[in-house]
């Protein structure tokens, strides 16, 4: 549950609080939740003016049979991209304060006759394209083309096709195969399916 959040000193939000929040369901965590940034801008650097959250996480309350800890996992990403807290997640303890530091980049790419670079319309699904979900989505694709399922933990938030999830032990040990089979391409370290880096 959160207690508070301020943002440069201010209140976060004025009225229903879930009304700024998306909810998304992962087989590693469970529950995620995206937070609704806009119309909060940054003018200033260090932890005063940044974004302070205070959470009762309610650890009476968590599965023992899935536990590994007591704490959030919290993913700072790109505004309309797609989180992936399994890659990218910072661990907060529960009973701990935790400050985060970081520093934005901004990348602009050339294609053409520079090389290769992907837009942000060419994602299939709700997200923003990047280079991760392009590659989440061409892997689920490929499961789904070779074993009809896909495996529950791979899976994109917002699959672009009616994705079951894999249950028998054959559609396990052929999506090991295709699992293999990408990092095979991978380990190339050539862009496969047409995945490139975001040109801005």
């Amino acid at each position: 549950m959160l207690i508070s959040c301020t943002f440069g000193g201010n209140k976060c939000f004025s009225g229903n609080v879930s009304s700024y929040f998306t909810r998304e369901w992962t087989m590693d965590f469970g529950n995620c939740y995206t937070m609704n940034t806009s119309g909060m801008h940054v003018y200033d650097s260090g932890a005063a003016a940044g974004l302070d959250l205070i959470f009762n996480l309610e650890t009476e309350e968590s599965l023992t049979t899935y536990l590994t800890g007591y704490g959030m996992c919290v993913v700072v990403h790109e505004r309309g991209t797609q989180p992936f807290p399994s890659a990218d997640g910072l661990s907060a303890s529960a009973g701990f304060q935790t400050h985060f530091s970081l520093q934005a980049s901004e990348v602009s790419r050339l294609s053409g006759n520079y090389g290769h670079c992907s837009h942000s319309d060419a994602s299939d699904s709700k997200y923003e394209y990047s280079l991760k979900t392009c590659h989440a989505e061409r892997y689920e694709g490929r499961q789904m083309e070779t074993c009809n399922c896909t495996d529950p933990f791979s899976r994109t938030s917002t699959p672009s096709r009616n994705a079951s999830i894999c249950e028998t032990a054959e559609e396990f040990e052929c999506n090991a195969r295709v699992k293999e089979e990408f990092k095979d391409i991978v380990s190339q370290e050539k862009p496969y399916f047409d995945c490139y880096n975001p040109c801005r």
